[in-house]
C-alpha cells in the first residue's frame, strides 16, 4: 500500500503545484503535464464541508489487542449515517475518539458502506495506530489500519483498495479492465503513475470522491475528462455494497429497534454471541447465560455473558458473569442451584447457584499452552460469582473435551455429569459435591457432537413412566433408561429440528415443581444481521414434551405460554375457502406474528402460507413442508395439518402437526414487506381455524433503559 507520508507529500505537492500555476509563479516556465489530481487539487482544502451527518458512540471504550494482539488499545461501536462499524486506537496514540470521529465524517457517505465491510472481519473496522510507519488496508483488505495523522484522503484512497477488493472477490476481471479503462481515458490520475492499476485505482476513489463531495458540476467534469474510469467506478461502488436492495438501505439505529434486531429473541446489547450457557431458574428469575465476545462483533474472547427474565420474553442484560483466566477463555457449560449444599458454597440465607464450564486453555495469550479443563464458579445473589480456587474440577482428558452439563440424580443425592470428549463420544461422571468427578461411562452418539444435554422427561405427562433424553449439539436426540450408573439408548437417533439455524441446544435447570416443564432453547447459529451492533440470537424458548407415536417415542416442542404477554391485535377465521385471487390475511399488518391454524386439504396438492415474501409449503403428494430452502417429512392424518408459524425480523419458527417437527430458520427479509398470503394449488384447501396475533416487540423496556444511542455496559 501506499505509505503515508509519500501519500500527504503527494497531496501538499500537487496543492502548492495548483495554486502556484494559479498566481502565475511558475509563468514561462515548461507546463507540467496535466494530471486529474493537478487538476482537481482546489478541491481538497474544502474535502468533506458538505457533509452535515455526525458520527454517534454507540458503545465504549472496551479494551483489545491490536497489532496481532500484541499491542492494547481500546474499541468503540460507532455509527455514522446508517452504518454501524467499529473505531480502535491504540494506547500509544494521543488522540481522542472524537478526533477520530470527525475525520471519518469527513468521507462521503457512498464510501461509507466501507467501514461496515471492514468492521465485518475480526480486526477493527478503522484502526490508528502509533506503531506503523504507513496507512494500509490490510488482511486480504478487510481492515483498515491508520497512522496517527491520516486524513480524509488517505482513508478513503485505503477505502479505494477496500471496495477494489470486495469487488474482485467476485468479479476477478476488474484490474484487468481498469488497465483498459486507463489506456482508454488518456489521462494519468496523478504523479504516480498509472503502470500499477490498483493504485491508480486507489487514487481515482478519492479524486471521485472530492468530486462527488464538491457537486454535479465537478463530477461531470471528472467524468468528461475520465469517462472510462468514471463508468467503472461507479460499478465498483454498487457491486461492492452487500445486497443492497435486499437490505432496502432502510437501516434504523434507535437502540434495540435497529432494523434487524429480533423483537422477541434475545440478542445481546452489542458483539457476538453463540451458545446458550447455565439456563437456570434461580431467586425467582430465568437465567440465560451466554458465549460472548464483549469486546468484537465476532467470535473470539469466550466469556459468559448474562441476561435475566421473569417470564423468558423480557430479557435484562446484566454484568458478564464469568471472564476469562489463566485457565483459558470460557467455553459452554451448566448451571445448577445447590439445594442441599454439597458443595458448601451456599449460605444460612442464600443456596448458592453454581456454574460449571470449560476452562478453553490455549486461545489466549494468558493461557497458551494450557488443555480444556472443567471448572466451576458460584453465587449467592445470581449476579457476582467467584471462581473456585482450586479449579480445575476436572482436568483434561481426550480432545477439546467440553461443554458439561450437570443435572442432579435425586434418588441417589448425587450430581451427574454428561461432558463431550471428541469425535463423536460424550461420557457421564458423578458426583457428590461438584469439585470431585469420577467417571461412569462413555455414550456414543453417531455423527455427532458437542453441546450435550441430559435429563428425565415423563411419557404423554406421566410423570410414573418416565424416559431419559440425551441431546447433541444439534438438538437430535437419543432416548433411553438411566439407572443412576448407565445411559442405555432405546432408539436410534432421532431428528430434533429440521430447519437451517438450530444449534448448542440446552434445557432449564432446576424449573420449579409446580411448573414442571422442560424448557429449550438453541443458538440459531448463521444467521446474518447487517450493520447491526450486534451479532446473533437465540431461539425463542420452547416447551418440550415426549409423546408416544405409532413409530414410537417423539420430542414435540412449542413455544412456551409467556409469548401471550406479548400479543397485540388478535385475528380469526373460520371455515374459510383458499379461493385463487384472494387473500384472507391482505389487512393484517405489523410483521411480528404469531400465526396458528389448522387446514384441511380437501384433495388440494399443495398449500401454503407467505411470510413477508418467504413461503412455507406444504406438498401433499410428497408430503413434505418445505421452507427457507429446507425440507420436512409430514403426515397429514386424514387429509389435515396444523401449523403454527413464530416470523420475527430474523427468523422464521414453524411448528408442524403440534410440535412434533420443527423448522427454525434465520431470514432477512425486506423490511418494508410485512404481508401475508394464503396459497394453494389444485382443489381449494379449508381453513378450518386460523388464529393470528400480531407480537409486540419485548425489548420496549430495555429502549427505556437506553437513553440515545448509548448502550450502558
Amino acid at each position: 500500500m501506499r505509505r503515508v507520508k509519500q501519500r500527504v507529500y503527494t497531496i501538499i505537492f500537487w496543492s502548492i503545484l495548483g495554486l502556484n500555476l494559479k498566481t502565475g509563479l511558475f509563468a514561462g516556465a515548461e507546463e507540467e503535464k496535466v494530471t486529474l489530481t493537478r487538476h482537481f487539487a482546489a478541491l481538497g482544502k474544502d474535502f468533506g464541508t458538505k457533509s452535515k451527518e455526525k458520527a454517534k458512540i454507540l458503545s465504549g471504550p472496551t479494551p483489545v489487542l491490536m497489532l496481532n494482539d500484541k499491542s492494547p488499545g481500546r474499541a468503540w461501536q460507532v455509527s455514522l449515517g446508517d452504518v454501524t462499524f467499529k473505531v480502535t486506537i491504540q494506547d500509544k496514540v494521543e488522540m481522542r475518539a472524537e478526533e477520530v470521529l470527525e475525520r471519518l465524517e469527513k468521507v462521503p457517505p457512498a464510501y461509507r458502506h466501507m467501514f461496515r465491510i471492514v468492521s465485518e472481519g475480526e480486526k477493527a473496522g478503522v484502526a490508528f495506530c502509533a506503531d506503523l510507519s504507513g496507512a494500509a488496508a490490510h488482511g486480504s483488505q478487510d481492515y483498515l489500519n491508520m497512522v496517527p495523522n491520516a486524513n480524509a484522503f488517505v482513508i478513503v484512497h485505503e477505502a479505494g483498495h477496500i471496495l477494489e477488493q470486495r469487488t474482485t472477490s467476485s468479479k476477478p476481471e476488474t484490474l484487468n479492465k481498469w488497465k483498459e479503462a486507463i489506456a482508454k481515458d488518456k489521462i494519468s490520475v496523478s504523479a504516480y503513475g498509472d503502470g500499477v492499476a490498483h493504485e491508480d485505482l486507489a487514487e481515482f476513489a478519492y479524486i471521485y470522491a472530492m468530486c462527488l463531495d464538491a457537486g454535479e458540476t465537478q463530477l461531470g467534469e471528472l467524468k468528461t475528462l475520465s469517462p472510462q474510469r468514471s463508468l467503472l467506478w461507479e460499478d465498483i461502488l454498487q457491486i461492492s455494497k452487500s445486497s443492497p436492495a435486499k437490505r432496502a438501505d432502510a437501516v434504523t439505529t434507535e437502540f434495540y429497534n435497529e432494523t434487524y434486531r429480533p423483537q422477541f429473541h434475545f440478542t445481546p446489547k452489542i458483539n457476538w454471541t453463540n451458545d446458550p450457557n447455565g439456563l437456570v431458574y434461580y431467586s425467582g428469575e430465568y437465567h440465560l447465560f451466554f458465549q460472548h465476545n464483549p469486546t468484537g462483533i465476532n467470535w473470539g474472547n469466550m466469556t459468559w455473558g448474562h441476561a435475566v427474565s421473569k417470564d423468558l420474553v423480557h430479557w435484562t442484560q446484566v454484568d458478564n458473569a464469568i471472564d476469562p483466566d489463566k485457565l483459558g477463555t470460557i467455553f459452554s457449560g451448566s448451571a445448577v442451584v445447590d439445594w442441599e449444599n454439597t458443595s458448601g458454597f451456599g449460605t444460612a440465607d442464600a443456596k448458592a447457584l453454581v456454574c460449571i464450564y470449560t476452562a478453553a486453555g490455549g486461545q489466549s495469550p494468558e493461557s497458551t499452552g494450557r488443555p480444556f479443563t472443567q471448572c466451576i464458579a458460584y453465587s449467592t445473589d445470581g449476579r457476582k460469582f467467584i471462581k473456585y480456587d482450586k479449579n480445575p474440577v476436572l482436568g483434561h482428558i481426550v480432545g477439546g473435551n467440553r461443554d458439561p452439563k450437570v443435572i442432579w440424580y435425586a434418588p441417589e443425592k448425587k450430581w451427574i455429569m454428561a461432558l463431550f470428549l471428541d469425535g463423536d463420544t460424550y461420557a457421564l461422571f458423578e458426583s457428590k459435591d461438584l469439585k470431585s468427578w469420577t467417571k461412569l461411562h462413555d455414550v456414543k452418539f453417531p455423527g455427532h457432537g458437542e453441546c450435550p444435554d441430559f435429563f428425565p422427561m415423563p411419557v404423554d405427562g406421566n410423570k410414573k413412566n418416565q424416559k431419559w433424553v440425551f441431546t447433541a449439539a444439534n438438538g437430535d436426540y437419543l432416548i433411553g433408561s438411566f439407572d443412576g450408573k448407565t445411559f442405555n439408548p432405546e432408539s436410534d437417533v432421532i431428528r430434533a429440528d429440521y430447519g437451517a439455524n438450530y444449534y448448542a441446544v440446552q434445557t432449564y435447570s432446576d424449573v420449579p415443581a409446580s411448573d414442571g416443564r422442560r424448557i429449550q432453547i438453541a443458538w440459531m447459529n448463521g444467521g446474518k444481521y447487517p450493520d447491526m451492533p450486534f451479532n446473533q440470537q437465540m431461539s425463542f424458548p420452547c416447551e418440550m414434551s415426549v409423546r408416544t407415536f405409532p413409530e414410537g417415542f417423539r420430542i414435540c416442542r412449542l413455544p412456551v405460554r409467556e409469548i401471550e404477554s406479548i400479543y397485540g391485535k388478535k385475528h380469526t377465521w373460520k371455515d374459510k375457502t383458499v379461493k385463487p385471487g384472494e387473500n384472507l390475511l391482505k389487512d393484517v399488518t405489523g410483521g411480528l406474528y404469531d400465526i396458528q391454524l389448522q387446514v384441511d386439504l380437501a384433495g388440494a396438492k399443495e398449500f401454503g402460507i407467505k411470510c413477508r415474501g418467504e413461503a412455507v409449503t406444504y406438498s401433499a403428494e410428497k408430503r413434505m413442508l418445505t421452507c427457507l430452502g429446507k425440507d420436512a417429512p409430514i403426515d397429514a392424518a386424514n387429509g389435515r395439518i396444523t401449523l403454527r408459524i413464530l416470523l420475527d425480523r430474523t427468523c422464521m419458527e414453524v411448528f408442524a402437526n403440534d410440535g412434533k417437527v420443527v423448522m427454525t430458520s434465520c431470514v432477512l427479509p425486506n423490511p418494508e414487506n410485512a404481508g401475508l398470503e394464503l396459497f394453494s394449488d389444485g382443489d381449494s384447501p379449508k381453513i378450518l381455524s386460523m388464529t393470528l396475533y400480531e407480537l409486540k416487540s419485548a425489548w420496549v423496556q430495555s429502549r427505556e433503559d437506553s437513553p440515545g444511542s448509548s448502550v450502558k455496559e
